[in-house]
């Protein structure tokens, strides 16, 4: 009876959501997300032979399927930075539920094998700077200090995108580090215009249309690394340091610590760059600069160390490559924190920046709009918002700054930042987003949720004025708009993280009920034999024949020998395509235009997000008990003594001397004792040695009944007790202030549902027994 109330209990909570999300349950319902997470942790997990998520060297391929293409790869089993950083995260919370860590450490050591470059793969940086004849290159202090401390010439940052199998076929079977770019014509052209070269090119076997022919970059080898991800795996490895150090098993976290140290160094060259010219000299008042962090950072040299660059692809900045929370963690966490003074200084000032600028850019709504751009001689400062050595810029296109999931991404960390200092900045602007978020959150009543996508705006920010407070800048006429929605399983399950963390941390029924409905939705209608996923159409498949925009008369050989000249399109050079099982859908499509195809992708990063969310839920809501030891059958004593078994079930077939029989499976059986005694106690718990409740605080449901946990032991809960429909039941009459039961039936009056009687000049209140 308890079960089926929590069950309706269940369905009132999700009714009322769809009416109004400011809907206040009582306790968030049963059972936890623990089994869920463990079995959609084993598809994930790289030990698991059966796991299609990851080739042979234990590599997270972008998607399941193979015939898969977005914004950044051309292939489903091409691996980004992107996965490398979810898969840390589900082994850094993996560690914290298990208490195990060696397959946090195991991912650490294919990360880093496979996605940092190695000296040998930077060669000619040694010659370059020996050479000292570059004065551009000598003035860049940060490289010169780094050389110094940790003795190398390589960058030690991850770069962004491998060739997990070498499907472009430019690699040996020897060569084990497939790092490759891809190239466009210019900055505008989508993936479709793409090709994809290796970063290291030492022949002229492979000559890249989009590079000028004379040009001396034909033998070098390019890099390029992608904050918002390297972010994330700085903020990975400080949970699973806090998580194991709690545990007392953080000696493993040593060596992975230094790497993260040296690498949260290097990390500065998304922000000191010469691009951007902001040299950090933190003994001047340079007020004037805004020590934001860049998304790209490149670094390129000739392989005979003829030259070498370093740079920032883009002056451009948005909210997407920004991160507070490791800003503040390394500069404010002890184990985190540089040896060199200098750097840790530079981090402080970037960990104000930042929360400045997400408070620059929210609307007056609450979401966060726009970007901004390096001042320019053509720009006019008079008329455009300003924010220290920036301007706002209306392009918010650039680098997805203009998607809710880059939103959620960016507050994920902010809430975790909040969940640890409780910043009353960081307040102000974190719950401002999420007032918004919950006026344009829906969920729907098909059991799905409907989420904002794209974003627009109108309007401008105010000037930013240095040292203004957070609560005082207000951009009334900075309007954001929603251009469309979706259901993006990835994105909602990083809002879910995001209501979890703050409903924790302020204990706000309202943020977990909605963070965990989330879940539950994706549960029930996302989920298949290989993970979650939702059918979704790509119209953008139309553009397989897209022309390439390549020079006239060139000729050359792209991956696994095609040929590639002026009349090649995105397909041409790609022709192995057509051997892949779902080309069908494609084929007919640009055939006859129609149907649209749809596909059902289970993106690794999305997979990662939702076990996260599932995760972090049974982290912070779910308590930890052992399982109850209840394995016996159920008890029909007189009809055992007999040598009968027990029923399963309580259909009475026949009784013989007050025994009462069933007939199951060709065999007669007893009818168990609880389908016609009186609930008496705990009956379902002490059969098995386990004592009663003393109280009604329900902690774990299984066939048998109800259980608590008090005094470090399972205990049963007596629905006799706890549960108004047997106590009700178990009084001899409807209890009614003042007045006694009766001691006959005979009904003298009746009202409201109450009989009453009338006896020894008294009224009473007529027995349940009559």
């Amino acid at each position: 009876m308890l079960s089926l109330k929590i069950r309706y209990f269940k369905y009132f909570i999700l009714l009322k959501y769809i009416l109004s999300i400011g809907a206040v349950p009582t306790k968030p319902p049963l059972p936890s997300f623990l089994e869920i997470y463990k079995n959609h942790y084993n598809k994930l997990n790289l030990h698991n032979s059966t796991s299609s998520f990851y080739n042979l060297d234990s590599i997270p391929y972008t998607t399941l399927e193979t015939l898969y293409i977005d914004q950044t790869v051309d292939y489903g089993h091409i691996t980004t930075i992107k996965e490398f950083s979810y898969k840390l995260w589900i082994e850094a919370i993996q560690g914290k539920i298990s208490g195990k860590w060696k397959s946090f450490v195991n991912a650490w050591n294919i990360f880093e094998m496979n996605m940092i470059p190695k000296e040998e793969n930077q060669r000619g940086s040694y010659i370059y700077y020996s050479n000292n004849h570059n004065s551009q290159n000598n003035q860049d202090t940060l490289y010169k200090s780094l050389n110094e401390y940790y003795q190398t010439w390589s960058i030690y940052l991850p770069h962004y995108k491998i060739d997990t199998d070498n499907w472009n076929m430019y690699f040996s079977k020897s060569n084990e580090k497939r790092f490759i770019n891809t190239y466009k014509n210019n900055n505008k052209d989508s993936i479709w215009s793409s090709l994809t070269y290796p970063s290291l090119i030492n022949s002229k076997d492979f000559v890249n249309p989009y590079v000028k022919a004379d040009s001396p970059e034909m033998k070098q080898w390019e890099y390029i690394s992608d904050s918002k991800y390297v972010s994330k795996i700085i903020e990975t490895i400080y949970w699973a340091y806090c998580w194991s150090n709690e545990q007392k098993k953080r000696k493993f976290m040593d060596t992975i610590l230094k790497k993260v140290l040296r690498m949260s160094d290097y990390m500065l060259y998304f922000i000191n760059s010469n691009e951007s010219l902001q040299e950090f000299n933190v003994e001047s008042k340079d007020d004037d600069l805004n020590y934001l962090v860049s998304r790209y950072f490149s670094w390129k040299g000739d392989i005979h160390g003829k030259w070498l660059t370093k740079k920032v692809s883009s002056n451009i900045i948005g909210i997407g490559s920004q991160n507070p929370l490791v800003a503040y963690i390394l500069s404010n966490i002890k184990e985190f924190k540089s040896d060199n003074e200098d750097i840790i200084l530079k981090w402080k000032k970037t960990y104000k920046r930042q929360i400045e600028f997400i408070r620059w850019l929210q609307s007056s709504e609450g979401a966060i709009v726009g970007n901004a751009i390096y001042i320019s001689s053509s720009i006019e400062i008079n008329k455009v918002p300003t924010f220290y050595n920036l301007v706002f810029s209306n392009n918010s296109n650039e680098e997805e700054n203009n998607l809710f999931s880059t939103q959620c991404f960016v507050f994920e960390s902010i809430a975790e930042l909040y969940y640890i200092t409780k910043d009353k900045d960081i307040e102000t602007i974190l719950f401002k987003w999420l007032d918004w978020v919950l006026t344009v959150f829906h969920l729907t009543s098909d059991r799905s949720f409907r989420i904002p996508n794209r974003l627009s705006f109108e309007g401008q920010p105010e000037k930013w004025i240095p040292n203004t407070k957070i609560k005082d800048h207000k951009n009334k006429h900075l309007n954001v708009i929603i251009e469309d929605f979706n259901n993006d399983l990835g994105v909602a399950a990083s809002l879910s993280k995001i209501l979890l963390w703050v409903g924790k941390k302020i204990n706000n029924e309202d943020y977990l009920t909605l963070g965990r409905e989330i879940l539950e939705r994706q549960e029930i209608l996302n989920k298949d034999e290989d993970g979650y996923a939702t059918e979704e159409k790509f119209y953008q498949y139309r553009l397989f024949n897209k022309k390439l925009p390549i020079q006239k008369d060139f000729k050359g050989v792209y991956g696994r020998s095609t040929k590639i000249n002026d009349k090649s399109s995105f397909l041409s050079i790609r022709p192995y395509y057509k051997r892949d099982k779902n080309w069908k859908k494609i084929q007919t499509f640009l055939d006859k235009g129609t149907p649209v195809p749809k596909f059902r992708y289970h993106r690794f990063w999305e997979q990662c997000e939702i076990l996260s969310a599932q995760g972090l839920y049974s982290l912070l809501y779910t308590k930890y008990y052992p399982e109850p030891k209840c394995c016996k059958p159920y008890v029909c004593d007189a009809a055992m003594k007999l040598g009968y078994r027990c029923c399963s079930s309580c259909e009475i077939k026949y009784i013989d001397n007050n025994i009462k029989y069933g007939y199951e499976d060709g065999e007669w059986c007893g009818i168990p004792d609880e389908c016609y005694e009186p609930v008496v106690l705990c009956r379902h718990a002490t059969r098995f040695g386990f004592p009663c409740c003393e109280k009604c605080i329900l902690q774990y449901v299984d066939d048998f009944g109800n259980w608590g946990f008090e005094n470090d032991n399972w205990c049963g809960i007596s629905p006799n007790i706890c549960d108004s429909f047997y106590t009700e039941k178990n009084r001899k009459c409807k209890e009614v202030k003042g007045y006694e039961c009766c001691e006959g039936c005979t009904v003298e009056y009746e009202e409201n549902n109450i009989k009453w009687g009338y006896e020894n000049r008294n009224w009473c209140v007529i027995p349940y027994s009559c």
